[in-house]
């Protein structure tokens, strides 16, 4: 029998790009009003609170704010939350404008904040505590801590300035 080693991954721009193509494959790239998540997104939308980021708020007090998002399975309220500009420039410069990848742009935030969902539901939703913030410049990354079968883990948090406020990505490119 074969044994794999497995290693732990950063989310940087292949990891990304990869997720994005699994994901393509298993939903298809279909547009979003076609797409299974985006029924799901709009079933939320009714009920959905308002998770909009106010000019003034710091890195990690949006980062509280994607986890409340994040602990009510609240897709739309984390999409608000992220820099959908700054998303679908870097899908399409990923995808280097082709076509064929055409439904990844138009879903590149829809599929940015599943990502960004998954990775934080890695630790258990009444575990998770916000530790800290690092800021450089026009980037910050919030440092996020719980536990995972019992064991201490630690996940982050990647925001970028978008119209004068601190907004989600996936990972810093």
């Amino acid at each position: 029998m074969k044994m794999i080693a497995l290693q732990q991954v950063r989310p940087g721009p292949i990891l990304i790009a990869q997720l994005l193509v699994c994901a393509s494959i298993v939903g298809g790239c279909r547009r979003p009003e076609s797409n299974a998540a985006s029924s799901s997104v709009a079933a939320d939308a009714a009920s959905s609170p308002d998770y909009s980021v106010p000019v003034s708020a710091e890195p990690r007090e949006v980062a509280e704010m994607a986890l409340k998002a994040i602990t009510a399975d609240q897709l739309r309220g984390l999409q608000s939350l992220l820099a959908s500009k700054k998303i679908q420039q870097d899908m399409q410069a990923i995808t280097r404008g082709k076509n064929k990848f055409g439904g990844m742009v138009d879903n590149a935030v829809s599929l940015a904040a599943s990502s960004i969902a998954s990775e934080m539901n890695w630790l258990e939703p009444k575990s998770r505590v916000v530790e800290g913030e690092s800021i450089t410049g026009e980037k910050a990354t919030v440092t996020v801590k719980g536990l995972r079968l019992g064991n201490p883990q630690t996940r982050q948090f990647f925001l970028v300035r978008e119209d004068n406020a601190w907004k989600l990505v996936p990972s810093h490119r």
